[in-house]
């Protein structure tokens, strides 16, 4: 009986198919690599987000080293207990600082920086506030002497930059990638209180950051001579004109508005319900529930 012919060519691809798959694709299924913590936080491409560079700039965040009184850190303002904030009413009564502290949480889906938006990068921003004589009061040059003192801290930037001496870009760049990473964005069920925030406050509070980050005047009267965005533009549109903030952990970052002059969030749900108008949020039940939301944020 004559052997029936085989299609060694299809034979052979199929072999070739099945070495493919167990040779590929099983053992990647059986030694997946680690998901990735910072995938979805947005950075730009000279400064991409690695474990290496956050570590590095959490060391630098909380260290006293960038002050000039070894006193400070980036922590002494923004508090973690306070949703990455701060109040000014906490500064020293000479300091010349008149706004709020704003909070750090999201700060990698905003395209500006500071409540007049004067920056327009975290590494930028960075070396600002640690050269401040109203805030951290420390020249550049006295900072690297400092940090280059500390073993640890060269280890550490040798492992996220590959150098051995650390220079001002390396301490802007692992502050800004330590930074992006404080994200606070909850999935929240449906509720009143989310009804009527999206009804009433999320044009501007939008999105999972619950801000655009867009510069605009609130509907609540300006206080005092800040001017905001005038200082920056000298636009007469722009007067008293300030960056949206974000809404995460608002429960912990009173005094509210960019000078600080609300003191709790019932009382600034209540000012902005008279002044958007809002008329159901006459309603003290209705305030309650929004605030009860904004709570969980």
């Amino acid at each position: 009986m004559p052997v029936p012919s085989l299609n060694w060519l299809a034979l052979s691809r199929y072999i070739f198919l099945r070495l493919l798959c167990g040779l590929i694709f099983l053992p990647a299924c059986e030694n997946k690599e680690p998901e990735n913590p910072f995938a979805g936080i947005p950075s730009p491409g000279n400064n991409p987000i690695t474990a290496e560079g956050v570590a590095f700039g959490k060391a630098l965040f909380q260290s006293e080293l960038l002050s000039s009184d070894g006193k400070t850190s980036c922590f002494t303002c923004h508090r973690p207990d306070s949703g990455f904030s701060g109040s000014i009413n906490h500064l020293n009564p000479h300091s010349k600082i008149r706004r709020q502290i704003p909070s750090l949480f999201n700060l990698a889906w905003s395209p500006s920086f500071f409540w007049d938006a004067r920056e327009e990068t975290l590494e930028s921003l960075i070396l600002k506030p640690i050269q401040s004589p109203d805030e951290m009061n420390l020249s550049l040059p006295l900072l690297l002497k400092k940090v280059n003192q500390k073993q640890e801290l060269k280890q550490m930037c040798r492992a996220a930059f590959q150098t051995d001496s650390i220079g001002t870009v390396h301490v802007a760049r692992a502050l800004a990638q330590f930074i992006r990473t404080i994200v606070q964005q909850p999935e929240l069920p449906d509720s009143e209180g989310k009804t009527l925030f999206q009804k009433h406050c999320a044009k501007c509070h939008s999105g999972k950051t619950t801000s655009d980050f867009q510069i605009r005047k609130s509907v609540l009267a300006p206080s005092g001579i800040d001017s905001g965005y005038f200082r920056i533009t000298h636009l007469p549109e722009d007067v008293y004109s300030f960056r949206t903030p974000g809404l995460a952990a608002v429960s912990k970052t009173a005094p509210y508005m960019h000078d600080g002059r609300v003191s709790d969030l019932d009382l600034l749900v209540k000012m902005y319900a008279k002044a958007l108008p809002a008329k159901e949020l006459e309603d003290p039940d209705k305030r309650s529930e929004l605030v009860r939301f904004l709570k969980t944020l």
